[in-house]
């Protein structure tokens, strides 16, 4: 992922595949995953609620087109973060463009 496009007002959603080393799926982690969206000032934007998919290591990210509605149209960034105990690791950082949504919600 290098960048997400999302509408103001529409729901983000992304769905993130964990596997082990050997190819097999990760599953029962949703806990141990964080994602949050924050501004170029570092303000935290949002932050995804993450559960597991009825496909094992499948993990679907989500933010709901409530709090999109509320965003400013512009740059975000974000990242995945799993810990475990003492262990934690982050994905590379990737962009989130909130954009201007063209059809009126109801």
């Amino acid at each position: 992922m290098d960048i997400v496009t999302v509408k103001r007002g529409d729901t983000l959603a992304l769905l993130v595949k964990r596997k082990n080393f050997d190819g097999s799926p990760r599953t029962g982690e949703a806990s141990k995953l964080k994602s949050q969206i924050k501004n170029s000032k570092d303000i935290l934007a949002a932050e995804f609620v993450i559960t597991e998919t009825n496909v094992p290591g499948d993990y679907s990210f989500v933010v709901n087109a409530t709090i999109t509605e509320t965003l400013p149209l512009g740059n975000y960034n974000c990242d995945i973060q799993f810990s475990d105990g003492g262990f934690v690791q982050s994905t590379e950082t990737f962009k989130i463009i909130v954009e201007k949504d063209v059809t009126e919600h109801e």
